[in-house]
């Protein structure tokens, strides 16, 4: 599943553990939780390293360009410099 399709799962399974929970079917409420909450949590949370692990190497890849961008700037300043003195 994607991740908003189980996010949005979840957030119904939860909302139907709550109403157990406020209906005092507190047995029902826990082996639904054991049941599928706890997967559905465990891919939020895989999609959600996934992201983490994207996001750290767009970091990565944008500071590469940035270095490299400024290591060329920095060397046309000097040229430019000593062509004017």
């Amino acid at each position: 599943m994607f991740m908003l399709a189980v996010n949005a799962t979840y957030r119904t399974v939860r909302g139907e553990i709550i109403k157990m929970v406020e209906n005092g079917d507190f047995y029902l409420a826990a082996q639904l939780y054991d049941q599928e909450a706890i997967v559905l949590l465990e891919e939020v949370f895989d999609y959600l390293s996934q992201i983490v692990e994207l996001n750290d190497q767009a970091v990565i890849d944008v500071m590469a360009a940035n270095r490299a961008e400024y290591r060329r700037s920095f060397i046309m300043q000097r040229y430019f410099y000593r062509l004017l003195f």
